[in-house]
């Protein structure tokens, strides 16, 4: 009886110092994420927990006591950031919108099954991870519809890549023929705090004609102006194809704002085509200057390019409690003529 009582009780120390070592690895190297009932976000190392009160280490503050019932949700995490898996929704994700700025997208991706809906009432559009590296979405306006696909993946630790394209068709036929984007990017960073640079090129447009061996046929002058009729024996069509780079930022403000700014320089790159004879009747050119530089020809063919400029900075901020982001800015639009305006961009987003 006594080696049947001493075996019992070896066995029991064998069972509770591999139970007791656990508890100690869970309670110095747990680490957790709880989201409060105001939306705030602590992150810290798990010392324990009972019916009152959640203990955490917070890397500036020490030892921190949090009571119980202003707690909305707590979650195991990795030291290094990632998303909540306690089931509560992407409201609780530490930036449920980090794969997107206002506009652009970043470098990173949706998960599998995780997906948005983004709204300016104008604009609105629906993305949806199938995988973890392959993302389609579909957008519809007044003016038409389209869809976008993107494919990415990380590259490192604070480092991720992209591809991807968006289609757009109008309802009415204004634009001719349906318009694309194709684009690449790579973001530097986290989900927290990024920044992303994008380079696209869209669909080839019609950018007019381009002439040679001009010539002056008639000449009619008068006291208050001089006409010149040209005439030029070639023609060859123009195609244009715009270069676009991108370069946007977000850091965060708070746990549930974030400051944006996405920063686009729009520059169109053109092809000549082949050369046939030209049959019209000719240009008239009103004025004093030299009548050649009328036409537009290889020589002065970029010349006549606009380059476009847009910058915005703005605001996104986070309701845990509905899981909407509200984004809002100011844009402004300008060329290389010294033309612009400026406008506020508002924008909605529910994260699913």
């Amino acid at each position: 009886m006594n080696r049947f009582i001493f075996l019992l009780m070896a066995l029991a120390v064998l069972i509770a110092l591999p139970m007791q070592a656990q508890d100690l690895d869970e309670s110095t190297e747990r680490y957790v994420r709880l989201i409060l009932n105001d939306g705030t976000i602590k992150e810290g190392l798990f010392v324990r927990m009972d019916d009152e009160v959640v203990v955490l280490v917070l890397p500036d503050l020490g030892q921190t006591v949090f009571p119980k019932h202003l707690i909305e949700a707590l979650s195991d995490i990795e030291p290094a950031l990632q998303r909540s898996n306690d089931g509560a929704g992407r409201a609780f994700d530490i930036n449920p919108q980090s794969s997107r700025y206002f506009f652009a997208p970043s470098g990173m991706q949706l998960r599998a099954n995780e997906g948005y809906f983004q709204s300016n009432i104008a604009l609105n559009s629906v993305s949806y991870g199938l995988t973890d590296g392959f993302t389609l979405g579909g957008i519809v306006s007044f003016l038409g519809g389209g869809g976008t696909i993107k494919v990415g993946t990380p590259i490192g630790e604070k480092a991720y890549v992209s591809v991807g394209g968006i289609g757009f068709s109008d309802f009415y036929g204004i634009l001719g023929q349906p318009i694309g984007l194709a684009f690449a990017n790579v973001t530097f960073g986290d989900e927290v705090a990024n920044l992303t640079v994008n380079v696209g090129f869209g669909s080839k447009t019609d950018q007019g004609s381009v002439y040679r061996n001009i010539a002056v046929d008639t000449v009619y002058m008068d006291f208050d102006f001089t006409e010149y009729r040209l005439l030029p024996a070639e023609r060859a069509p123009v195609e244009g194809r715009p270069l676009i780079v991108n370069v946007s930022a977000m850091t965060p403000m708070t746990p549930s704002r974030w400051l944006i700014t996405e920063n686009y320089f729009i520059r169109s790159t053109q092809r000549v085509g082949d050369y046939i004879d030209y049959t019209g009747m000719g240009f008239s050119y009103f004025g004093n200057g030299d009548p050649f530089d009328a036409l537009p020809t290889e020589n002065n063919l970029s010349e006549n390019v606009d380059r476009w400029g847009i910058i915005s900075l703005g605001i996104r901020s986070l309701n845990r409690r509905t899981g909407w982001l509200w984004d809002y800015g100011l844009v402004g639009v300008f060329n290389n003529s010294g033309d612009g305006f400026a406008a506020p961009w508002f924008s909605f987003t529910l994260a699913f």
